[in-house]
């Protein structure tokens, strides 16, 4: 039998893969292959800002300014 402190890393460690595919999974849906849902601007490329576990990349709506940072959990 697996131990209760297991069984709560095991569901901890899970709900964060759903928690970050998720995050990737709107911020895609966002994107819309360059142009911005709402305002129907183009997705124009800022940068990309490395972070501990994760790269960001920065980008911003050419018509209305909003921002977006898709994350990539792959370096």
């Amino acid at each position: 039998m697996i131990e209760t402190k297991y069984k709560i890393l095991i569901f901890t460690i899970g709900l964060m893969i759903l928690m970050i595919s998720g995050i990737v999974f709107l911020n895609r849906k966002n994107y819309n292959n360059g142009i911005h849902n709402n305002c129907g601007g183009h997705w124009v490329y800022q940068e990309a800002v490395g972070h501990e576990s994760y790269t960001g990349y920065i980008y911003s709506c050419d018509k209305c300014g909003t921002v977006l940072e898709i994350i990539s959990i792959f370096r």
